[in-house]
């Protein structure tokens, strides 16, 4: 995904000639015979389907977010009750911080600043905060979000850690917004991260 544009872009092999020669014959109605000298067809394989599936649904997720946050009057308060949640744009970073310990903390990063102008403008009106119940023992990936509430701060965000312990008695979900422990829109309960090892 272009994080400028919005843009999905793919990168496969591209499609040999006997499927060239059916994609022009098969060209839409009203259109040439013919594939433009700027274009080209891109043979994606059935197993890979998902990939940019996901991609648009996880584009979509965020704008639908960014909407119910833009329109926030009052407070808009996220609370996280999970050892690991599941997402699917920071993998590669994930990865690299449990193999170096460094994470992408810039908030003018492509990966961050789309995300930090709709909290700076929510927090603005003093209604972003975060909660996050943290189990115990903590998990990695407790740790590695940890490292990137300095993204949330700095954008705005009122961060709040509560470790589980103290969080007993509390009128508190038993999951939170995202799927039950385990749920491919969450993470393991045990604070895993799919896709992410």
């Amino acid at each position: 995904m272009d994080e400028r544009t919005g843009d999905l872009i793919a990168q496969n092999h591209s499609a040999d000639v006997p499927t060239l020669a059916e994609c022009v014959e098969n060209n839409a109605a009203g259109h040439d015979k013919i594939i433009p000298a700027d274009e080209t067809v891109v043979r994606i394989p059935a197993r890979m389907i998902p990939i940019p599936k996901e991609t648009i649904e996880a584009a979509e997720r965020a704008a639908v977010f960014d909407e119910l946050l833009a329109r926030a009057r009052h407070s808009a308060v996220r609370l996280e009750l999970r050892g690991g949640y599941a997402v699917a744009d920071e993998g590669v970073d994930y990865r690299r911080w449990r193999e170096t310990g460094e994470r992408d903390t810039d908030t003018a990063s492509p990966c961050w600043a789309p995300w930090v102008g709709v909290v700076r403008v929510a927090a603005r009106r003093d209604v972003a905060m975060r909660v996050r119940v943290a189990p115990e023992p903590v998990s990695d990936c407790i740790r590695y979000e940890h490292v990137g509430t300095a993204v949330n701060t700095a954008a705005g965000k009122d961060v709040r850690w509560l470790p589980r312990g103290q969080a007993v008695g509390l009128l508190l979900p038993f999951v939170d917004g995202d799927g039950p422990p385990g749920h491919p829109a969450g993470g393991a309960a045990d604070g895993s991260r799919p896709g992410a090892a």
